[in-house]
């Protein structure tokens, strides 16, 4: 019988939640594939810059990734489904006991990991065995070989990431949760400075100051009205014939280090399109990326971040109740490994609320950014974006629906139908 597990409202409202999820990003992508079928023809903007070849080409490579991807996720929602008691966290852990024999909590966390990667992997197999076999066209025996191979490596990172977590979680495990929290807030505030750190040292030895006059000259009257130097306009350098013509912002006003970066293959000539952007439409992409740093969006997603990095520990840590722990069928606090897990589980749904707050979030920044440049610089922004989505063969229409649940960046058609309107 399915669902005997369903202990308590906690339990229950986790599995509806969960399942609940699957099914709604089944629907989601399957309206997607509905939505790409019935596109016949081009964007009237696109259609100067994407032969009807490509569109065709690029139709049938994003209907047949839908398709994998719609088999893929029912399998492994129907499998999960159907055996939901016997892939318990309490099912597992029973289980795990009677290969070790009750010796000892390593050895029996050691056979958890074991069996949960194990269920990972049988989840993802149709599809992984579906991209070597049919679509690499490997022999029966490499398959196996390959899939046996990559078994393995993952048991190994799995085994060494617990082991490594359990670890350091072993330093924490005498302190009140007040110290913990300041703890685990120091440590997200390093982690997110080391990382800014990083990302600017990585750039440092791939981008140059954009030195072109003629772009310089009249992007200076803005540039002077937001107080913004031109030596924090850089150039990225590209390898043509690998790398998409982009443009990004780095950096925030709490170090005061924002750089607005273009890549060198957006100026010019380019292989993909010929005739890839004119100065003024460059001037209009960089007219977005100074809109970020006009209305502070680079401040606001990190602060944004922190919260939710702050936030999602804090949950973690009140999660650690005996309430929590009985729903999901332990009669007292469970080993370390469970404890982790189980929270990570409850995590779920406000990690998805989380995300799709940052996903709208992060929408809703493009389209300021481009109401700042259209503004300033009219359709020549709109003409900008139309070969840039023709450059990077991306489908310039989607279903609504699928763009907000996957997108940060909104598709071509509904940037360009929020211009006009």
């Amino acid at each position: 019988m399915l669902f005997t597990k369903f202990t308590n409202w906690i339990y229950s409202s986790n599995e509806v939640a969960r399942y609940f999820l699957m099914i709604l990003d089944l629907y989601i992508v399957w309206r997607e594939y509905t939505f790409i079928g019935n596109i016949n023809e081009r964007m009237p903007e696109v259609k100067h810059y994407m032969p009807k070849k490509t569109f065709d080409l690029l139709k049938e490579i994003n209907r047949k990734i839908l398709l994998i991807q719609l088999i893929s996720d029912s399998w492994r929602a129907a499998v999960q489904i159907i055996f939901s008691d016997e892939f318990a966290h309490i099912s597992l852990w029973n289980l795990s006991l009677g290969f070790t024999g009750h010796k000892s909590e390593t050895y029996t966390t050691c056979a958890f990991i074991f069996l949960t990667t194990c269920k990972e992997f049988f989840l993802d197999m149709p599809l992984n065995v579906y991209l070597l076999y049919v679509e690499e066209k490997l022999s029966a025996m490499q398959t196996s070989t390959f899939l046996l191979f990559a078994f393995c490596l993952q048991q190994i990172f799995q085994q060494f990431l617990v082991q490594s977590l359990l670890f350091v979680g072993s330093f924490f495990v005498n302190m009140s949760t007040g110290s913990l929290m300041i703890s685990i807030v120091v440590l997200i505030l390093t982690l997110t400075s080391v990382m800014e750190v990083l990302v600017h040292a990585i750039l440092k030895a791939n981008i140059k100051q954009l030195k072109n006059k003629k772009i310089l000259r009249q992007l200076r009257p803005y540039l002077k009205e937001m107080n913004f130097s031109e030596e924090n306009i850089y150039l990225f350098k590209t390898d043509h014939f690998l790398e998409t013509p982009n443009a990004f912002t780095v950096g925030h006003n709490f170090l005061n280090n924002q750089k607005v970066v273009i890549s060198d293959n957006i100026i010019g000539k380019n292989w993909m399109l010929n005739d890839c952007c004119s100065y003024k439409e460059v001037v209009s992409i960089l007219m977005h990326e100074l809109g970020h740093v006009y209305y502070h969006h680079m401040t606001k997603t990190v602060i944004m971040d922190l919260f939710i990095a702050i936030s999602t520990s804090f949950i973690f840590l009140v999660l650690y109740q005996d309430i929590v722990f009985e729903s999901f069928g332990f009669n007292a606090i469970p080993p370390v490994i469970l404890g982790i897990f189980i929270r990570l589980d409850l995590l779920l749904s406000y990690n998805m609320v989380c995300g799709l707050v940052c996903m709208i979030y992060n929408r809703n920044t493009e389209y300021a950014a481009d109401f700042f440049s259209y503004t300033l610089t009219g359709n020549y922004l709109c003409k900008a974006l139309s070969k840039l989505y023709s450059i990077g063969m991306n489908m310039a229409e989607h279903d609504p629906w699928y763009s907000a649940w996957n997108e940060d960046h909104p598709s071509l058609g509904e940037r360009l139908k929020f211009l006009k309107d």
